[in-house]
């Protein structure tokens, strides 16, 4: 929450990624290549169909951002969203994105889609800059992150597989590494309330 408001006063509208990234886990090409028609308000569905790569242009010698298909077809699934979301997006596609299917969620001045680089520069790291905490946190971090909710909210590994769209389910058990530690800690601190501390010695004054 405090990394979006922090985003959001750098450049209204910016701070949703946040949450896309945070609570949904879209990697952030996939963010960043988000149209209005990929957002169904009425069914709480995020569709997933196009993500931004990064090319070699050996004519100019300059790496291109293009808009392509995602990473893999497990990668192009939908994502569903609660209400909370559903408010936020319901906002932003009001204020700010044109009425075209086709509009970008995150344009630049010019109308084109934003750049990973340009995202990173101008509003994601000077905003956590701002949030003590967050001088590690990146984008992909968003990942983890919102595997990590899942999984202390009572999500199966399977759920967690789907809503991340992985591939492979090896890569879903370090949420489940993660959350076993958090409960093995949780377990540990409430057996160790229970064990009193021993008084000290009473003084020699002491009747």
């Amino acid at each position: 929450a405090a990394l979006a408001d922090a985003m959001d006063r750098m450049h209204p509208g910016i701070g949703i990624t946040a949450w896309i990234l945070g609570r949904l886990g879209l990697r952030l090409g996939e963010t960043l290549a988000l149209q209005r028609k990929d957002i169904d308000l009425e069914h709480g569905v995020l569709h997933v169909r196009r993500t931004l790569t990064q090319e070699y242009d050996s004519k100019t010698g300059k790496t291109v951002t293009t808009v392509g298909t995602p990473k893999s077809l497990n990668s192009a699934a939908p994502v569903r969203f609660g209400g909370h979301m559903a408010e936020l997006f319901e906002e932003h596609l009001r204020e700010h994105v044109g009425p075209e299917p086709n509009a970008w969620l995150f344009p630049t001045n010019r109308g084109t889609h934003m750049t990973e680089a340009n995202y990173r520069d101008r509003y994601f790291t000077p905003a956590k800059r701002t949030v003590p905490g967050l001088e590690d946190y990146w984008p992909h971090d968003g990942r983890h992150t919102a595997g990590a909710y899942l999984m202390d909210n009572g999500a199966s590994a399977n759920m967690v597989k789907k809503q991340l769209r992985h591939s492979d389910v090896r890569m879903t058990n370090k949420y489940l590494d993660t959350t076993d530690e958090q409960q093995a800690r949780l377990i540990i601190d409430r057996v160790d309330a229970g064990i009193p501390v021993t008084p000290s010695r009473p003084s020699a004054s002491a009747t």
